[in-house]
Formats: structure tokens, sequence, C-alpha cells
């Protein structure tokens, strides 16, 4: 059985320009969620893990200052209710 960290692989330049797409959203909720962390600290992905579903799901690996690792996580695609208006929802966890 393989572990949650062998799930995640490399970075492609594709996962980049996704993140980078809406880094200052992730950055300002990366503050709301843990106010110590600065809204315009330097983000640097170093993984993705990517689930299909309805759309995919998304879960990046995040370095901040300090050798902090966070995950954040948040979904596009599939069929909506309500059309999705702004940045996804981003769900931000610290990760050891």
């Amino acid at each position: 059985m393989s572990s949650e960290g062998d799930l995640f692989q490399s970075l492609t330049d594709e996962d980049k320009d996704l993140f980078n797409s809406y880094k200052e959203a992730i950055g300002l909720r990366i503050h709301e969620t843990f106010p110590e962390i600065p809204a315009n600290s330097d983000l640097k992905p170093i993984s993705i893990r990517q689930q299909l579903g309805c759309g995919t799901f998304y879960t990046y690996k995040v370095v901040l200052p300090g050798d902090q690792m966070i995950d954040i996580g948040f979904h596009l695609g599939g069929r909506r209710a309500t059309p999705l208006v702004g940045p996804p929802h981003f769900e931000i966890t610290k990760s050891n």
C-alpha cells in the first residue's frame, strides 16, 4: 500500500502556471487561516497530487519561509449547480 506522500508528483510547467494563476488568492487564504504567515509570503510549490472526480481535485505541497510546509487543496471543473465566480475555495493545512 502506498503512503499519501507517494501520491505527490513533480510539478510540470502547466502545474506551475495553474498555481501561479491563483497565487494572490492563495496567499490571502493562507493568511486568513494562519494569521502569523504574511499574505505576501513567497510561495514555492514543490509537488502536486491530482485526483479525478467530478472535475479535478488538486493538492499542492508548498514551502513557506522558515521551512514551513503547507498543503493547498482546491477543485476545478465538473458540473456545478451555480457557476464558479472568482477563484475556487482553497483548503489550507500545515503538513510535516
